[in-house]
């Protein structure tokens, strides 16, 4: 799709002023201005002269890209997310004003799977327990035994390039693995590093379960209370995908009960929500709904079995490369009239 001026303007939210010196390259053609802080509820750094030029949006998914903030932005042409999954942009309200979405597909397997296994293993070895007791000078284990990976059952939640690493990954601490996903199970399973199997039987066989599926219709609160239910009692749990892909009400019972042993969570449901857990002001305007969502997380957050980090598992040096390198063409392909990564509505 053609500019609509010769020198477009180029927004990049989440961004600081060294992260632009990714896109030297787009200077010399186009406009850049970025902010530090993401665009939520409505509530940006950009001024509004800025929002009404702008035709190129850069967010990464703590920005929530929806139709209020299209309304402000009426010459936006294309929104390009620095991440792979793009549920905080408003797809098809952006498909009915003409407005392009790329992505970036591949930049964080090996970096996420190797996250994943390094929450797992903080959760059943307790390392993260020993090293806040020894900051107080109590240098002792007692009551932080753990539990040996080698020969236990990963169940994998989502069977894409992160969980097929995080498959081949497990094979290499002598894990058997069961895996579930729909697309998968509908192709060819030649040379995949996991068993696969119904969602039911991988909860239900599983010692610890890794949740690497993306977050869309069919997987939001996939895990919720009846699922729960089907899990083997003391079951460890990984979730670096999307928290929405579990209903943190039943996610918190299921480790009031010790049905879930411990949890590692780099993302939680509505997470925004809790980035300033001394805001509570900012529950004023709340749907009921998002208020319980918001005090199971704060729960969460607050109890010893559960490890929570923020949102970081793509968070490595290369990662951050290839996604800069890769936003950064996918821009310049669309202002030069040859789209690259457009997401298909």
């Amino acid at each position: 799709m053609k500019m609509g001026s010769e020198r477009p303007l180029i927004l990049f939210a989440e961004a600081s002023a060294a992260d632009l010196e990714h896109y030297e390259q787009l200077k010399a053609s186009a406009t850049l201005v970025q902010s530090e802080q993401p665009i939520s509820d409505g509530a940006v750094s950009f001024s509004e002269e800025e929002l009404a030029k702008a035709e190129v949006l850069s967010v990464m998914v703590h920005s929530k890209v929806d139709r209020p903030l299209m309304d402000r932005m009426p010459n936006l042409r294309l929104i390009a997310t620095r991440s792979t999954g793009f549920d905080h942009i408003d797809r098809l309200e952006a498909k009915d004003r003409g407005i392009a979405i790329a992505y970036v597909p591949e930049y964080g397997t090996d970096t996420v799977a190797e996250y994943t296994f390094a929450l797992l293993l903080n959760l059943t070895r307790q390392s993260h327990k020993a090293y806040v007791r020894s900051l107080t000078g109590e240098f002792n284990f007692a009551g932080l035994m753990g539990t040996d990976l080698c020969g236990k059952t990963l169940g994998v939640i989502g069977l894409g390039r992160i969980g097929q690493k995080v498959a081949r990954i497990a094979h290499g601490f002598d894990m058997n693995v069961v895996a579930f996903d729909p697309v998968v199970l509908r192709k060819s399973t030649d040379g995949l590093a996991a068993k696969l199997a119904s969602l039911d039987e991988v909860l239900a066989g599983s010692d610890a379960l890794a949740i690497c599926c993306p977050l869309n219709e069919s997987t939001h609160h996939l895990l919720s209370d009846r699922e729960f239910g089907l899990m083997r009692q003391g079951v460890y749990l990984v979730n670096t995908a999307r928290g929405a892909v579990l209903n943190t009400a039943a996610l918190l019972s299921a480790i009031q009960t010790g049905t879930v042993a411990a949890a590692a969570l780099d993302v939680l449901e509505e997470e925004g929500s809790v980035s300033e857990e001394a805001a509570l002001s900012e529950l004023v305007g709340h749907q009921l709904g998002s208020l319980h969502t918001l005090a199971c997380n704060l729960a969460l957050l607050r109890h010893p079995n559960v490890l929570v980090t923020p949102h970081m598992a793509y968070f490595s040096k290369e990662a951050v490369e290839r996604i800069h390198r890769t936003t950064a063409a996918n821009i310049h392909g669309f202002i030069g009239g040859v789209p690259t990564n457009i997401v298909q509505a």
